[in-house]
C-alpha cells in the first residue's frame, strides 16, 4: 500500500486440555439384566437379580464370579466384550453362601508364576463356623483356564461369638504382592475384621482386628490408604477413617478407633489409587440412597478423608445408562469398582449388583 508494510501480532491463548471420562462400552439392566449379557457362564438368579458382588481387571479381561450356591467365574474380554471365557472352578468348594464370590486382582514380579503376569484371587463366602464352610481364597497361577491354586483359609474362633464375624468374603481388599502381601477381609455384620498375610501361595499370619463400631447394614469395605497404617472403612451409611491403639480386646483381637468420619465416602465401595498426568487419583462406585450409582474420581492430595471431602477434579459417570446420573435402578446394595492402567490410559470398570456393568477410560478433550 501507499503506507508502506505494516506486520500484526496475534496472540493465540492456550488452553490446557480437560480430562474427562470416556465410555467404551455399557451393559445395563432395563427389561432385562445386564448379567444376561455374560454368556461364558449364567450370572442370573431364580429370583430375578443378578449376583455379581464384585470385579477385578488385568491387562486384558474383566473378571465377574458368579454369586449362588455353585461356582462359577467369567472373564470378558476388554476390547471386546462379547468374547468371553469360563473360568476353571476345578477344586473351588466350601463357602456357606457362596463357593464363588469375590475376585481380586494381586500384583506379582515372579515370571515362574502366572508368566510373570497379575493374580486373579478369588475367593468364597463364608457364614458359619464350620470347617466344610471356612473362608478359603484361591490364586489363578496358571491362568483362568487352569484350576485354581489353593492360597488360604481362615477357621472361626469359636470362642468368639459366631454373629460377630460372621460372612467374610463379601468383599476384600488387596495390598502388596504375591511374594508378600496382605488381604483385608471385612465382615458383613459387625466390626471384626480380619487381614490375612500371604507369602508366594502360603497364609503366613493372621490379624484380627476390631474397628470402629457394629454396622449390621450392608457389607463394609476395609482398605489401607497408601502410604499410611490407617484403615478406611466405608457401608451404605458412613465412613471413617480408623487408626490402631496398639491394644487388643479381651479375645486377642488388634483394636482399632474411630479416628475421622468422612460424610462424604458413605455408601462408597472398590476404592481404587492410581497415578495419570502427574497427579494421584482415587476412584470408587457410589451408591446412593435413591438407588443411583455412579463411577467417582477425584484428586489424591495425600490426605484421604480431606481428599473425599473436597471433591477436587471430580469426574462422574453414571453405571445405570450411557449418559444419565439421575437413572434409577434396583442395585441390590452393592457395588465395585477396577483400575488398570493399560498403555498408559486407565481403564475403569464399575458395576452395580444389579444395574449395570461399564467399562470407561480417561481421555483428554
Amino acid at each position: 500500500t501507499g503506507d508502506g508494510l505494516r506486520f500484526y501480532k496475534i496472540a493465540f491463548m492456550e488452553t490446557e486440555p480437560t480430562l474427562k471420562v470416556s465410555r467404551e462400552w455399557g451393559w445395563y439392566s432395563g427389561e432385562s439384566l445386564w448379567t444376561s449379557n455374560v454368556t461364558a457362564v449364567a450370572l442370573g438368579h431364580p429370583d430375578g437379580y443378578g449376583m455379581v458382588r464384585g470385579i477385578a481387571m488385568d491387562d486384558e479381561y474383566l473378571y465377574l464370579p458368579k454369586s449362588t450356591k455353585y461356582s462359577a467365574i467369567a472373564a470378558v474380554k476388554i476390547s471386546e466384550p462379547t468374547t468371553q471365557l469360563a473360568g476353571s472352578v476345578t477344586g473351588i468348594s466350601g463357602g456357606s453362601n457362596f463357593s464363588t464370590c469375590f475376585p481380586r486382582i494381586i500384583k506379582n514380579t515372579n515370571a515362574e508364576i502366572n508368566g510373570g503376569k497379575d493374580i486373579l484371587l478369588l475367593c468364597n463366602n463364608s457364614a458359619t463356623n464350620s470347617d466344610d464352610n471356612k473362608l478359603s481364597v484361591y490364586a489363578y497361577t496358571n491362568g483362568i483356564s487352569a484350576a485354581p491354586a489353593f492360597l488360604c483359609a481362615f477357621a472361626y474362633d469359636t470362642a468368639n461369638s459366631m454373629y460377630d464375624w460372621r460372612q467374610y468374603g463379601d468383599r476384600f481388599s488387596v495390598t502388596g504382592n504375591w511374594e508378600e502381601g496382605k488381604l483385608y477381609f471385612p465382615s458383613y455384620h459387625s466390626n471384626k475384621s480380619v487381614i490375612l498375610s500371604v507369602a508366594n501361595g502360603a497364609r503366613t499370619a493372621v490379624t484380627q482386628i476390631a474397628a470402629g463400631e457394629n454396622s449390621p447394614e450392608g457389607v463394609k469395605d476395609i482398605i489401607l490408604y497408601p502410604g499410611s497404617e490407617d484403615l478406611f472403612i466405608t457401608n451404605i451409611d458412613g465412613a471413617n477413617l480408623v487408626s490402631a491403639t496398639g491394644n487388643k480386646t479381651a479375645q486377642g483381637w488388634d483394636e482399632y478407633t474411630l479416628s475421622t468420619a468422612c460424610a462424604k465416602a458413605a455408601g462408597t465401595y472398590g476404592y481404587n489409587f492410581f497415578k495419570f498426568n502427574g497427579k494421584n487419583w482415587i476412584a470408587y462406585a457410589r451408591i446412593t440412597d435413591k438407588n443411583k450409582v455412579w463411577l467417582e474420581i477425584v484428586e489424591d492430595n495425600g490426605n484421604l478423608v480431606s481428599s473425599l471431602e473436597a471433591q477436587a477434579g471430580i469426574m462422574k459417570a453414571p453405571v445405570h445408562s450411557a449418559d444419565n446420573l439421575e437413572t434409577i435402578h434396583t442395585t441390590g446394595a452393592y457395588a465395585d469398582c477396577a483400575v488398570r492402567i493399560i498403555n498408559g490410559v486407565p481403564y475403569i470398570a464399575t458395576l452395580s449388583r444389579d444395574g449395570g456393568l461399564v467399562l470407561d477410560k480417561l481421555v483428554f478433550e
